[in-house]
């Protein structure tokens, strides 16, 4: 089974405690670069903070073996209060009407197929 390291900031990662997952905590280069090398062997997916992520640039092709996942920017929004969508780099559609949304298109009437 394919297990999970999360490597960043204590306060960025500490919601990623999942079961069987690795929470590396790094406050500077230094501890990020250590965890980073000190990966389990079966350890096939990574978590980074954005921060984790700049400290480990010149570190993640020495693993080839292990997916880097990088996480969203931290919200500008104060702590508690839930941040615009499209503010963290999510892909978001625009405000509209409902009324004006277009129907789907039906498929052409292609009659009996033999």
């Amino acid at each position: 089974m394919a297990r999970v390291a999360v490597i960043g900031e204590p306060l960025r990662i500490h919601g990623y405690g999942l079961p069987d997952a690795i929470l590396c905590p790094a406050t500077d280069q230094a501890e990020a670069v250590l965890a980073w090398r000190t990966l389990p062997d079966d350890i096939d997916l990574a978590v980074l903070t954005p921060t984790a992520a700049r400290w480990l640039a010149s570190e993640i092709a020495r693993r080839p073996g292990v997916l880097p996942v990088l996480l969203a920017e931290a919200s500008p929004a104060e702590p508690g209060v839930l941040a615009e969508p499209g503010l963290l780099g999510e892909p978001c559609l625009p405000p509209t009407d409902p009324d004006l949304l277009t129907q789907p298109l039906l498929p052409p009437d292609l009659g009996e197929l033999p």
